[in-house]
């Protein structure tokens, strides 16, 4: 600070950069003359074709590595091959060796620890885990990458290299962007025996399991932790060539895969006799006993998984008596239940003694849970293929609850509708695996709704801006399936739309979102609530000349 205020220092910066100058130049000219390559003046100087790129240098100090290890004929590197071990391995544009003499690079240490069941302390906790070469990951070729990049980087410190581990407590799936691996780094792992002995295959949180009542339910995270631990036991007695079960293994994903299919024909004959079920018949009964007790208003809505009461909130400005429900205490809606809760109260009867819920309503929005149906999860409840969800993760326990929160709003749509036949009803969900699970047959076969598609970014303004989000509505009412039925609010290639920016592409992401977009666009809910009041005025035909 002294030398800048007597003007020295200035001139102290300038001779310090030009001593650093002179010492790059002096490096590089010795390079230059190592390599044979005549060095220009100028300020940046001339690249000679025939000197090695990095990756050049790289790759020469790899095959090097190679040639050293591959001398030493006590080492044994058969671990971690995958199932080609033979097979050329691709690092960089120039480099390519083949695996066996890849992994004869790496430490002994980690050598031995390939496919060896160990313990990873992470976040304050100790896991299960299975320690991996990067040729027995199958799907995430992210990790595989991000391993290949690492190890090219420390050709000098490779006993640095961090370890490959599978987490037992993520289970398995088959979606490649599933998250089910890591870089460990050495401190961080221990031995399978020094766990047990330390008693990390018992938690402190296992005291939950025997008796909840006292220590609290298990979290999540624990249940995960649990389940990773018996797969963790169960592999342990198996050959090390036989570890980590359903998740390197298409015998046993094809097994979990018929048995999936097998829950899911189950599911298509229970939802074909839907309405012979005793939990249907009895809301539909107690709805049609309750028919001439309330006429409903000519403008009132009930919107169930309320949330932010966004629709409710256009609905009521719009001239509708509002009323709301959700689960979550935060919230401010007028009753706080969930959809199995509403559904017992009604086939028990003591719906008829809450002062909210015991009447008719002309319309009823609904947005169950769309967590575990979303494809935004990237496979962690449920894909494609397992759109029941997988049985062998704790996350599973969500999905199954997301499936019978649908069926209850079946059932609860079904009595609401038997005391106003006239009832218009929308299910809102986004599009995702919903509509591939036996359980949207329901919507059509036993509601009579039909499945229409829209996009949030069609509801952008200039200054309110929303990302390509597809959503489904289901719904029986004329005016919406007559305005967005055609696809005018559907976002597609070719059609203009506000979210785009000039380079084609959409401006605003789902992902970049703090709530990943849960909230309703304003105008669409302004839209739908103008179109429902003018259906409640008797003033469709205006609509349709």
């Amino acid at each position: 600070r002294k030398k800048k205020k007597d003007g020295d220092g200035n001139a102290a910066v300038r001779i310090r950069n030009m001593s650093m100058k002179k010492l790059k130049r002096k490096k590089e000219e010795k390079r230059a003359a190592i390599d044979n390559i005549t060095v220009s003046k100028p300020n940046k100087p001339a690249r000679d074709k025939s000197k090695p790129k990095k990756s050049h240098r790289q790759a020469k100090t790899v095959l090097a590595n190679v040639a050293t290890v591959s001398s030493n004929t006590n080492i044994d590197a058969s671990l971690g091959l995958g199932m080609h071990p033979n097979e050329s391995h691709y690092i960089t544009n120039e480099l390519c060796i083949t695996r066996k003499e890849l992994i004869s690079t790496l430490p002994e240490e980690m050598r031995r620890m390939f496919n060896c069941c160990c313990w990873v302390i992470w976040k304050g906790m100790y896991r299960p885990a299975l320690s991996l070469s990067p040729f027995e990951v199958t799907g995430n070729r992210g990790i595989v990458e991000e391993w290949t990049s690492t190890y090219v980087a420390n050709q000098s410190f490779l006993s640095q290299l961090p370890y490959l581990v599978y987490w037992y407590e993520e289970g398995w799936s088959n979606s490649k962007d599933f998250k089910a691996f890591s870089l460990v780094r050495k401190e961080k792992l221990f031995s399978y025996d020094k766990g047990v002995a330390q008693g990390w295959d018992e938690p402190s949180f296992c005291n939950k399991v025997d008796d909840p009542f006292r220590y609290g339910m298990l979290t999540e995270e624990e249940d995960d932790i649990l389940r990773g631990i018996k797969q963790m036991k169960q592999d342990q007695g198996l050959e090390t060539n036989e570890r980590g079960g359903p998740m390197f293994f298409p015998h046993l994903r094809d097994e979990e895969k018929r048995a999936s299919d097998q829950r899911l024909e189950g599911l298509r004959k229970t939802y074909g006799s839907w309405a012979s079920s005793s939990g249907y018949e009895t809301c539909l009964r107690r709805g049609n006993t309750a028919l001439g007790d309330s006429n409903a208003q000519p403008r009132s809505s009930l919107e169930l998984c309320a949330g932010e009461e966004g629709m409710s909130q256009a609905l009521a400005a719009a001239g509708f008596e509002t009323t709301t429900l959700d689960n979550d205490l935060k919230r401010s809606a007028t009753s706080q239940l969930s959809l199995e809760e509403l559904e017992r109260r009604i086939i028990d009867g003591t719906i008829r003694h809450h002062p909210h819920l015991d009447k008719s309503f002309s319309v009823m929005w609904n947005a169950p849970e769309c967590r575990t149906w979303s494809r935004a999860q990237n496979g962690r409840y449920r894909n494609k293929d397992f759109v029941d969800g997988f049985r062998n993760r704790a996350l599973d326990a969500h999905a199954q609850q997301a499936r019978r929160d649908v069926e209850s709003l079946v059932n609860i749509l079904s009595y609401y509708r038997g005391r106003n036949p006239n009832l218009i009803m929308v299910i809102e969900n986004p599009v995702g695996y919903l509509q591939h699970h036996p359980l949207s047959r329901l919507f059509e076969k036993v509601l009579g709704l039909t499945r229409l598609k829209i996009s949030y970014c069609q509801f952008s303004r200039e200054n309110d801006i929303y990302p390509q989000k597809d959503t489904h509505l289901w719904t029986n009412s004329s005016i919406l399936i007559h305005q967005f039925g055609g696809r005018e609010f559907e976002c597609h290639k070719g059609k203009a739309c506000k979210g785009i920016g000039p380079d084609g592409k959409h401006t605003v992401q789902v992902q970049d979102l703090p709530d990943k977009c849960s909230s309703y666009p304003p105008l669409m809910c302004k839209l739908i609530a103008g179109a429902l009041r003018e259906l409640q005025s008797k003033k469709i035909v205006l609509l349709f000349h």
